[in-house]
């Protein structure tokens, strides 16, 4: 959608004309900030599924952004508020893991707000090193748990509930966040019935991964799950992956963040890369020295975030490429 119908669209849903809504945000910054500075606030149609835009508010003459403001449903942008706020207060700068929150702006009588932080860049190339230390960084959070207001830890990890409306959500909530249990590999089992017709020529492929669904279910039982759960991000990739001016690695959109099996963001990560998966377990797996039963779990999550979006047209890259040599690879690892 170009930008000028997405700012006509904005303007239909809030109800206010495009500038008043970037004047309401603007104030909404200088009062948190303490500031009288005037902003050249400019309208970006970038960011993922969930996101309508981004405001990128810069200093009169400045060319970097000093804030970036998401517009998102209201539902979206108070729980990821929720997160960066727990952050902001309850950490030292140096573990932050994402954005400085600056406020959040409901516009209108609509649904959607405005989500302002500190503006993150791009970086020219992902070091797979800060991505690996970013993935344990987040998962060092879970010590924090505790000193989140108004939430209960684990399963009830806020109070603003992750809606199982998308195929990742709807994974992360039945399957993720609940692998200790057995029902989650029945819906693990149902995840690719929904999938079936599209392995049309792939038959014994897709028994093997039933099967090896199948099997992993014993980790239910035998498996202290406890020591392998805590926060993730939920949608962990090198797209939601910037860094800030001192050029530390944060993440975003944190709208999908849960308590559950950490090694989720590390499957779904990979599951995003292009190339086989030999490459891949070299440059992300090797690192993290997995056990056995932890690599089986790695695994199995990593075929679910591969097989998330698995179509006719893809289904033969994903097969070849990631899913069948990760399962071959189950029965040699650690040899």
């Amino acid at each position: 959608m170009p930008n000028t119908c997405k700012k006509q669209w904005l303007e239909k849903h809030t109800g206010l004309v495009y500038r008043d809504s970037v004047k309401l945000i603007e104030q909404k910054v200088k009062g948190s900030q303490k500031t009288t500075c005037e902003f050249d606030t400019r309208f970006v149609d970038m960011g993922g599924a969930n996101n309508l835009g981004m405001l990128c508010h810069h200093l009169i003459g400045d060319v970097e952004p000093l804030f970036a403001t998401k517009l998102e449903s209201c539902r979206l942008a108070e729980r990821e508020y929720f997160f960066l706020k727990w952050q902001q207060e309850t950490q030292i700068e140096e573990e932050w893991v994402a954005a400085d929150i600056v406020c959040c702006t409901h516009l209108g009588s609509s649904d959607i707000c405005g989500l302002t932080m500190e503006y993150l860049h791009t970086p020219k190339v992902h070091d797979d090193q800060g991505v690996i230390d970013l993935y344990r960084r987040m998962g060092k959070l879970t010590k924090y748990l505790s000193s989140m207001p108004n939430a209960i830890q684990h399963e009830n990890l806020i109070e603003i509930p992750l809606e199982a409306n998308t195929k990742i959500t709807r994974t992360i909530k039945y399957i993720v966040t609940q692998l200790h249990h057995p029902d989650a590999y029945q819906v693990a089992k149902e995840f690719m019935e929904k999938r079936k017709s599209v392995f049309s020529g792939w038959e014994r492929e897709y028994q093997k991964i039933v099967q090896f669904i199948s099997d992993s279910a014993f980790l239910s039982e035998d498996f202290n799950f406890d020591q392998h759960y805590g926060l993730l991000h939920g949608d962990f990739k090198k797209d939601n992956i910037l860094s800030d001016c001192k050029g530390r690695l944060k993440v975003i959109d944190l709208q999908y963040y849960s308590y559950g099996a950490r090694l989720w963001d590390m499957a779904f990560l990979c599951s995003k890369e292009k190339e086989w998966f030999g490459g891949i377990h070299n440059k992300f797996i090797r690192p993290l020295a997995l056990s056995p039963t932890e690599y089986r779990i790695f695994v199995l999550l990593f075929v679910l975030a591969d097989l998330l979006h698995v179509r006719k047209s893809n289904v033969k890259r994903k097969l070849t490429m990631h899913v069948l040599p990760a399962l071959s690879s189950v029965a040699t690892y650690g040899e």
